[in-house]
């Protein structure tokens, strides 16, 4: 299992990316991209893969899980651009899993790789 942390994701819900212009959700994108250089330069997956996203927030609130979908749309397409997978599509990532892993420090989201059985 490879286990990778994805911090500051606070532009990275589902209700931001509904009302903002694509031209700052390009950048949006870039700039996540470029986020997960150092974390996913040179590695390379044996698809497919299942991720888990596991959603840990600073706050007690009572947030919607799925607003995080944009987080794993942009990790996903992550993992294309930087060539550990060769495609985002099911025969290279067959399953997508979203957990609550609780109340921390910072809001942040921890993204679990394995490869499907």
């Amino acid at each position: 299992m490879i286990v990778i942390e994805i911090d500051n994701i606070s532009n990275l819900n589902l209700n931001r990316y509904r009302n903002t212009h694509y031209f700052q959700l390009n950048k949006l994108k870039r700039d996540f991209e470029a986020l997960m250089t150092p974390k996913l330069r040179g590695l390379k997956l044996k698809p497919p893969i299942k991720l888990t996203f596991e959603v840990y927030k600073s706050r007690k609130i009572n947030y919607d899980l799925d607003n995080i979908v944009i987080a794993a749309k942009f990790f996903n397409d992550a993992l294309k651009v930087h060539g550990c997978i060769p495609d985002d599509g099911v025969r290279y990532i067959d399953s997508l899993a979203f957990l609550h892993g609780g109340y921390g420090k910072e809001d942040k989201i921890i993204v679990k790789i394995e490869e499907s059985k």
